[in-house]
C-alpha cells in the first residue's frame, strides 16, 4: 500500500511539474513576442520623429533663406550683408543635407530613410518636392555665388532675391507643409497599427490564459482535490478499521495512518502553492505587459546631443533666443519682458537650454491671443544655491486644463487651427530638460500658459 501510494505521488508530482512547465512556456512566448514588437515600435517611433523633424525643419529652412536672401539684399553695410549671407549659407546647407536624407541619396547611420509610395509620388511625380526644392535651392545657390563673386551690387541688379522670395511664398511652404502632414499622418497610423497588433497580443495572452486555467490548471485543481478526497476516504477506512482490528494490526495501521498525513503535507505545502504561484506569476508577467503597451504610444523620444555643462549668461541667451525667433508674424506686435534677477553665469548644457527657450518662446508667438489688446510673453529668472529657476509666461491661447497631463506627450497638438505643427515641440522640450537633468512644469492661467523650467546650474 505504501508503495503505491509512492507510485501515485510521483506519477502526480511529474504531472503537475509537466503542467507547470508548459503554463510557464506559454506565458513567455507571448511575453517574448510582446518585447520583441516593442523593441520594432520604438526604433520606429525614434525614426518616425527623426523624420519628421527634419521634414518641418525643411519649411522653416524655406523660410529662413528667403528671409535671410532679402536681408542680404537691403543690407546697409558690407559687413552686415556678409553676416546674413552667412546664415542664408549655413540654412541652405543644412536644406541640403535634409533633402538628400529625405530622398534617399544620403544613408543615416548607414540605412536608407524608408519612403512610402506616396512620399514617393510627392518627391519624384513631375513637379514634385525633388525637383522644386532642388530648383529652390539651386536659386539660393546661385544668389549667393553671385554675391560672393560679383558683390552685392550684382545681387541687386540680378534681382534673384524676388524669385526666391516668390518661390517660398507661391507654393513651397504649402508643399513642404503637405510632406510634413503626410509623414505625420503615416507615423500616427503606424501607432494605431501596433496599438492594434498589441491589443491582439493582448488578447491572444488573456486567451492563452484562459486555456491554462481551462486545459493545466483545472484539471491540476481537479486531480489535488480527487487525490485529497481518495486520502481522505482511506483515512476513514483506515480510522474505522483501527476499531474493527486486534491490537496485533495496530502497528501497521498507524503507519498507514502516518504515509498519508505525510503525503497530505506534501500536497497542501508544495503541489498547491506551486500552482499559487504559477497564477501569481502570470497575473505579474500581465499586469507588466500591459504597463509596457502603455509606454510606446506616449515614447517621440528624441535624443539628446551629449555636450559637457559650460558657463552660459541667461541674460545674453534669452536676448538671443527672442532675437532668433524676431521674424515670426504676431511677434512685432507682442511685448517682451525679461527679469533675469542675477548676474553671474550658469553651468549649464547650452544646447539644450537654448532649444528649451526657443521652443517656448516660439510657441508663445504662435499661439498668442489674437483678441488680446496688449499680448505679452514675460521671462523671469531666479537662482537659489545650485538651482535655476526659469518661468515663461504669457496671455496667450493657452492650454485647456483637460489637456494638462497630455502637454508633454508626442505628436499632441492642441491648437491645429491656429497653427500647424508636427505636436513634437513640447516633447521635445521635455527631453531637453531631462537633459540638463531639469524638470518642467506647466501652468494653465486664466488668460495663458506658464511654463517653469528648474535645473541645476
Amino acid at each position: 500500500m505504501a508503495e503505491a501510494d509512492k507510485f501515485q505521488d510521483v506519477s502526480l508530482g511529474a504531472k503537475m511539474t509537466g503542467r507547470y512547465l508548459v503554463a510557464l512556456g506559454l506565458i513567455a512566448c507571448v511575453i517574448i513576442t510582446s518585447y520583441l514588437l516593442l523593441i520594432n515600435r520604438l526604433h520606429q517611433n525614434e525614426n518616425d520623429a527623426y523624420i519628421i523633424n527634419i521634414s518641418g525643419m525643411q519649411r522653416m529652412l524655406s523660410q529662413r533663406i528667403a528671409l535671410t536672401a532679402g536681408e542680404v539684399h537691403h543690407a546697409k553695410t558690407p559687413e552686415e550683408a556678409q553676416l546674413y549671407s552667412d546664415k542664408m549659407r549655413a540654412a541652405l546647407d543644412r536644406m541640403v543635407s535634409n533633402h538628400n536624407i529625405l530622398t534617399q541619396k544620403t544613408d543615416v547611420d548607414g540605412v536608407k530613410v524608408p519612403m512610402s509610395d506616396v512620399m514617393h509620388d510627392m518627391y519624384f511625380n513631375d513637379g514634385g518636392l525633388d525637383e522644386r526644392v532642388t530648383n529652390y535651392m539651386g536659386l539660393a545657390g546661385e544668389f549667393l555665388e553671385v554675391y560672393s563673386n560679383d558683390g552685392l551690387g550684382a545681387v541687386r541688379e540680378r534681382g534673384l532675391v524676388n524669385e526666391i522670395i516668390a518661390i517660398a511664398r507661391n507654393g513651397l511652404l504649402l508643399a513642404l507643409d503637405d510632406a510634413v502632414s503626410q509623414y505625420q499622418a503615416e507615423s500616427e497610423e503606424a501607432i494605431a497599427r501596433f496599438q492594434r497588433l498589441e491589443t491582439i497580443v493582448v488578447s491572444v495572452a488573456l486567451f492563452v490564459l484562459l486555456l491554462e486555467v481551462l486545459f493545466i490548471f483545472r484539471p491540476m485543481v481537479k486531480s489535488i482535490v480527487c487525490y485529497t478526497q481518495d486520502l481522505t476516504e482511506a483515512n476513514k477506512e483506515l480510522v474505522e478499521f483501527s476499531y474493527r482490528i486486534s491490537h496485533d494490526l495496530r502497528a501497521p495501521v498507524i503507519s498507514a495512518l502516518g504515509l498519508g498525513q505525510m503525503a497530505r503535507k506534501m500536497l497542501d505545502d508544495d503541489k498547491i502553492e506551486d500552482a499559487k504561484q504559477s497564477l501569481d506569476y502570470s497575473n505579474a508577467s500581465l499586469s507588466k505587459m500591459d504597463k509596457v503597451i502603455e509606454d510606446v504610444i506616449k515614447l517621440t523620444k528624441v535624443k539628446s546631443i551629449d555636450l559637457q555643462t559650460e558657463p552660459v549668461d541667461l541674460k545674453d541667451l534669452v536676448a538671443a533666443s527672442f532675437e532668433k525667433i524676431a521674424h515670426m508674424p504676431q511677434f512685432e506686435k507682442i511685448m517682451v519682458r525679461t527679469d533675469i534677477r542675477f548676474d553671474d553665469e550658469v553651468n549649464v548644457k547650452l544646447h539644450p537650454l537654448r532649444q528649451i527657450l526657443e521652443n517656448l518662446f516660439s510657441n508663445a508667438v504662435k499661439y498668442s491671443d489674437p483678441e488680446q489688446a496688449k499680448p505679452f510673453i514675460e521671462v523671469t529668472a531666479t537662482r537659489v544655491g545650485n538651482t535655476c529657476e526659469v518661468c515663461v509666461r504669457d496671455n496667450g491661447l493657452g492650454i485647456d486644463e483637460k489637456y494638462r497631463d497630455k502637454v508633454f506627450g508626442m505628436f499632441q497638438r492642441f491648437h491645429p487651427k491656429v497653427s500647424f505643427g508636427s505636436g513634437l515641440g513640447l516633447y521635445i522640450v521635455l527631453q531637453n530638460v531631462k537633459a540638463i537633468e531639469g524638470e518642467i512644469v506647466y501652468k494653465p492661467l486664466e488668460q495663458g500658459s506658464e511654463f517653469i523650467v528648474t535645473f541645476p546650474s
